[in-house]
């Protein structure tokens, strides 16, 4: 996979930097049903006309725009939702790099991991 900073995080989840405009037709080819991009709308590598691929090639598009250095509780909590809704389809998330990408998802890995911990204890 050529896209940049690709990471198959799970047989549904797939993460990568700023897809470029041919390569949405492999994403689609992949099964991916939702492209989240959390990239800023200024963003140097943005795509002013993705959410137009991305329905054009098949697939749902959500823009989530967090600031790399002020990412915020909201957003956050709003990804999150937007993870447990799709939880059982083939989704692709990305930003400019897959720096954003990767700490959101490191911090909802951390809280499952966190929940079964707990509600292993308690048993």
């Amino acid at each position: 996979m050529n896209i940049l900073n690709y990471l198959k995080v799970s047989d549904l989840i797939h993460t990568s930097g700023q897809p470029k405009p041919e390569e949405f037709k492999v994403i689609r080819s992949l099964g991916v049903d939702t492209i989240i991009n959390l990239s800023m709308p200024d963003s140097e590598s943005v795509l002013p006309s993705e959410g137009e691929l991305v329905t054009q090639n098949g697939m749902n598009y959500l823009h989530i725009p967090v600031v790399w250095t002020a990412p915020q509780v909201s957003q956050f909590n709003f990804f999150q939702t937007v993870m447990a809704f799709h939880k059982n389809k083939n989704i692709w998330v990305h930003c400019a790099l897959n720096w954003r990408v990767a700490s959101f998802t490191i911090f909802i890995a951390q809280s499952i991991l966190a929940f079964r911990l707990m509600k292993l204890s308690k048993h």
